[in-house]
């Protein structure tokens, strides 16, 4: 980890400059042990930039003329590089980025170390502090670069032989219409209402369908509700009964009942309701359930409850954190992240037939500018039973950086803990559920 490979390297750029593109896809002068040799790889790339011939005695004098000479280590050590056979650029550029590597993890275990014994230590910040620098740390610091004429084969051979399930179904069929097939890796999406309308619902729902319809594993952060509890909405969405019974201990019929459960059973669904859980919690624990399970969508229930574990200048500065920290997760970790969000009271204000927009996100503005897509939910009948569309409520896409916005209307079924497609009369009719009205009890 002391820089031997790093004069092997200068030495053998300094012999052919051609290798320098090869040697930047793999490293840089930021991964120099010495300064000084830091200081030479960058003016070689300044001469080889300028359209220069590099060489030796070009070298010695841009260093000269930039007044570095003795910081580089004087004559006698230019004169080195100059000296002996250099091998594979290549081979000694990996080298010094795995040696580059090494010295900036055993600087995070220092760093620990001295965190950890200082006084009034918080292990959440000191844990922050190390997720941040160890993906730093191994984080591709590389300067590659791709041509569009070298990427674009690519591009047009995913358009026309891209697998057709490449997005991942909400399970809404006009939804997923205006969100071009579903959800997509990488994406941040924002699902938000006021309280009572449903939120964990439709997070629940679309967990489900991804499940059980489509086999894809989906990790479920839930800062609300108990296991139990978001079992019992799940096995009441699942067999279609309803939440007040399983919570009264009332259990369904079996022969409903059992097919749920083993649906469930055989659903990769990971559920994590770990109290004051933290972003720091959340970003370890699904790259574990990544690496172990493998990992298709990731849930937060719901955003605002979320930990920062010390103390911050400001709620909306904190949960602009939070956004800024998922939006970077769903990146890396190639997966669609749904953040389920509160609105504020402001739609409250506009009267009972007002429908949320964008801006009613609470506590931060960053969320709307983060987000791929924001789904807001409007039940008109959320203070009237009586209202003419009891029953109904719609999922308004706000926000859509892929497509196009627009507003989809489904049926809601609370009391069953789940919304569903409205009956469409090109299709077959779909089979009949117990009869309900809105004064049912959730």
């Amino acid at each position: 980890m002391s820089g031997e490979s790093d004069a092997e390297l200068l030495r053998a750029v300094l012999a052919n400059s051609q290798v320098i593109p090869e040697v930047l896809e793999i490293t840089g002068p930021q991964d120099m042990y010495a300064p000084r040799d830091q200081t030479i790889f960058k003016t070689m790339l300044e001469i080889w930039s300028d359209n220069e011939t590099l060489d030796p005695a070009t070298l010695v004098a841009r260093i000269d003329s930039n007044g570095q000479l003795e910081a580089c280590g004087g004559m006698s050590h230019l004169a080195e590089l100059s000296l002996g056979n250099p091998s594979s650029a290549t081979f000694h550029a990996a080298k010094v980025r795995r040696d580059a590597e090494l010295r900036r993890l055993a600087a995070t275990g220092v760093g620990l170390q001295q965190r950890a014994e200082a006084a009034g230590a918080n292990p959440d910040d000191i844990l922050a502090w190390a997720d941040d620098e160890l993906t730093g740390a191994t984080n591709d610091v590389s300067n590659k670069v791709t041509s569009i004429r070298d990427s674009l084969a690519d591009t047009l051979d995913w358009i026309e032989n891209g697998e057709e399930d490449s997005t991942l179904p909400t399970g809404f069929d006009d939804l997923d219409e205006l969100l071009n097939g579903g959800l997509r890796g990488g994406q941040m999406i924002i699902v938000a209402a006021r309280p009572g309308s449903g939120k964990t619902v439709l997070g629940q729902d679309i967990a489900r369908n991804a499940a059980i319809n489509h086999g894809k594993t989906v990790l479920f952060f839930s800062l609300e509700m108990s296991m139990n509890e978001l079992n019992v909405r799940m096995l009441a969405a699942e067999s279609n009964s309803r939440v007040g019974d399983l919570l009264k201990h009332k259990m369904p019929d079996m022969s409903v009942l059992s097919p749920a459960v083993d649906r469930l059973e055989q659903a990769p669904i990971y559920i994590d309701d770990t109290p004051g859980t933290t972003m720091t919690d959340i970003k370890a624990k699904a790259r574990m359930t990544k690496q172990k399970h493998g990992l298709d969508l990731l849930i937060i229930d719901y955003l605002q409850l979320l930990s920062s574990g010390g103390r911050v200048e400001s709620r909306q500065q904190e949960v602009s954190e939070y956004s800024r920290s998922i939006k970077i997760l769903a990146k890396e970790l190639d997966v669609p992240i749904i953040a389920i969000a509160q609105l504020n009271r402001d739609v409250e204000k506009r009267g009972d037939d007002a429908a949320p927009s964008v801006s009613d996100l609470r506590e931060s503005g960053s969320l709307e500018q983060d987000a791929d897509a924001v789904v807001l939910i409007n039940r008109p009948d959320a203070k009237d039973l009586d209202h003419a569309r009891a029953g109904e409520a719609d999922f308004i896409l706000g926000k859509n950086r892929g497509g196009s916005i627009g507003t989809v209307t489904v049926a809601h079924m609370l009391h069953r803990s789940k919304f569903v497609n409205p009956p469409r009369f090109d299709s077959p009719p779909p089979a009949p559920v117990p009869s309900w009205s809105p004064t049912d009890s959730i």
